[in-house]
């Protein structure tokens, strides 16, 4: 059995994202007419351009077994939740093989705490599938259960607005599909979440204040992102129970007034505490959007949050599309998608499918390239430079085109040789002449990397080469990709009694031996660097029937297993010898001489471990035809 997790702290939970503040309107009641705030084209070009990168990143970070990996050894499918969720927000379709694989994953997977029920709730009914809707009422029933009269817990510990929050945005997502929710849910709801509202101190005010939200009653400090946690859960209560008491109705209004008077895109403003902030502003600034799509409001004080959110977003997100960690590129991609205000799938463009360029003409330069695509990369040579074509140029008068022979296109691979793309060969001088060279690459992404091109002239030796050109590639699809959702079926260990012993073990959840048969391939064993001959065993019972044995690496990132030793049944002279895959997306496949009744699998790893190896995420054994 895989150990149970240790409850997680409020700062990891919210570090690592799961704080989910999203959803969708209601059916039985009118939200408050969507406002979009006007933004200038040149930034509505960037957001564009940010929502098609984080959807990349996103995609870059699925796992084989259709996951999204991060804090899986605590919260199972609740980050794959949260990333379906976004992807859909952000124009990916339910049809997209992406989404199709994560839900795959989400359908043999338990929800038991309360945020993986909350994202495995909101992208269900963001799908909208009908075939969905009888898990959703479990989950619902599940989440209504464990309600108590404080709210909602992690569903260890007392509860939390933190939790609270994102059981209320899955119930009413639930809702406006159409599954019943009880009325003493809100009605709890209301009172608990007054509680939070930071107490007064002295006789109460003749008028109302700003007033801050605690994570719980009798918390320290108030925050940014507890504050629009409260509003956003007595807004939901007051669509649900179509009225609000006053002292409902003034809770919000100081709420408003508070995150208006605190307002910032820079961090999570938690004037009291030390700093006066409190952690990363992403969970943060998707509470703003939240409240602000429900309420139909353009500013927070005299302040336009979507448009200074989203500059912010656009400045902090990283190279490859990412905004530090996954949960945080899903919170930024909801915030730049204004998720809240619809209730099924964006209908932006499907996939984000708009093709990246690079490179610009170098007058300077003796060649200028330029690419294009997006799953596969076309390179070409764009111009010439003025120096070359003066020198090169053919024509009595010196003014014809470069005379080409021959283009080769070449990848820089840091700390190893450069590898060659492609090669072009031109028998015809005069159409050399007239071409631009393009080839298609076969690079698989994602990846991003330096291009670069040598051209051969006639008559000289010594070619015409390119700056190096910066490109990169999003995820491009492998033809195994659709039968690995579904291996789980085949995996004969799925039933059987495993005991699985190994070698060695590093220290934390997600290096235990007994990960490699838990179907989620984030989690695997990892044997310590030290461990000169690390090994992995499997006993059976019953023996299957079986003729493949299938090996995963474990995280996308780090260094690779090598050489293996495969024995069946104890049988070393028998042992079957290979090599990982170097391709950490694809699966490695053995092959054993014969259909066996197999009771052991032993794993032997021939070379050292690096410190920061990917691991060993799963091990499954089939019967193939």
């Amino acid at each position: 059995m895989v150990t149970s997790p240790t409850v997680l702290s409020r700062i990891t939970a919210l570090s690592m994202g799961l704080v989910l503040v999203g959803g969708a309107a209601l059916a039985q009641v009118q939200p408050a007419p969507e406002k979009r705030p006007d933004v200038s084209p040149g930034l509505q070009v960037k957001i564009n351009s940010a929502i098609d990168r984080g959807v990349e990143s996103l995609l870059s970070h699925q796992a084989l077994d259709g996951s999204w990996t991060q804090q899986i050894e605590g919260y199972g499918p609740g980050m794959t939740g949260l990333a379906l969720y976004a992807l859909m927000k952000s124009g990916l379709s339910p049809g997209h093989p992406a989404i199709e694989r994560g839900f795959a994953f989400l359908e043999r997977q338990e929800a038991t705490k309360t945020y993986t029920r909350a994202t495995v709730i909101l992208a269900l009914t963001t799908r909208g599938e009908k075939k969905d809707l009888k898990r959703v009422e479990e989950l619902v029933e599940e989440l209504v259960r464990s309600q108590d009269v404080a709210g909602w817990a992690y569903p260890e510990g007392p509860p939390d607005l933190s939790n609270t929050q994102f059981a209320v945005t899955a119930l009413r997502a639930a809702a406006a599909r159409g599954v019943s929710v009880p009325t003493k849910v809100w009605t709890r709801l209301v009172e608990s979440t007054l509680e939070c509202l930071v107490p007064e101190s002295g006789a109460p005010p003749s008028n109302d204040p700003p007033r801050g939200f605690l994570y719980r009653a009798g918390h320290d400090h108030s925050t940014g992102s507890m504050t629009a946690a409260g509003v956003a859960i007595l807004t939901i209560c007051e669509e649900q129970l179509r009225r609000a008491k006053p002292d409902h109705s003034r809770a919000i209004k100081r709420g408003l007034a508070w995150l208006g008077e605190h307002f910032s895109v820079d961090f999570n403003p938690s004037p009291t505490a030390q700093g006066g902030q409190s952690g990363v502003p992403y969970y943060y600034l998707y509470g703003m959007e939240r409240i602000g799509s429900m309420r139909g409001i353009e500013t927070f004080g005299s302040y336009p949050w979507y448009q200074l959110g989203a500059e912010k977003l656009v400045e902090l997100q990283k190279e490859d599309g990412n905004w530090d960690g996954q949960s945080d590129t899903a919170f930024a991609l909801l915030f730049l998608n204004r998720a809240t205000g619809s209730v099924g799938p964006s209908s932006g463009v499907e996939g984000a499918a708009s093709l990246w360029t690079f490179g610009e003409d170098h007058p300077g330069h003796d060649v200028s390239l330029r690419a294009s695509g997006r799953k596969t990369l076309t390179i070409w040579i764009s111009s010439f430079g003025e120096k070359a074509t003066f020198k090169y140029a053919s024509g009595d008068d010196g003014k014809g085109p470069v005379p080409v022979e021959r283009v080769e296109y070449w990848r820089v691979v840091p700390g190893a040789e450069n590898e060659r793309l492609g090669t072009l060969a031109i028998e015809d001088p005069a159409e050399g002449m007239r071409r631009r060279f393009a080839i298609q690459s076969q690079l698989q992404g994602p990846l991003s990397c330096e291009v670069f091109a040598q051209v051969f002239l006639s008559g000289r030796e010594k070619p015409l080469e390119s700056k190096p050109l910066k490109v990169r590639l999003g995820v491009s699809d492998r033809d195994t990709w659709d039968e690995y959702s579904t291996d789980h079926e085949r995996n004969l260990l799925v039933d059987a009694d495993v005991e699985v012993t190994a070698s060695s073990a590093s220290e934390g959840p997600r290096a235990q031996a007994i990960n490699v048969i838990d179907g989620m391939v984030g989690l695997g064993w990892k044997p310590l660097p030290d461990d000169a001959t690390p090994w992995i065993r499997l006993e059976v019972s019953p023996p299957a029937s079986a003729n493949t044995v299938l090996l995963s690496h474990g995280e996308l990132k780090g260094a690779l297993l090598g050489r293996y030793e495969v024995v069946i049944n104890e049988k070393p002279k028998d042992a079957i010898t290979g090599a990982m895959g170097r391709d950490v997306r694809e699966k490695t496949v053995v092959t054993l001489p014969k259909t066996l009744r197999v009771r052991t699998i032993e794993i032997r790893f021939l070379d050292p471990v690096a410190a920061n190896c990917t691991g060993l995420g799963e091990v499954e054994l089939q019967r193939r035809r």
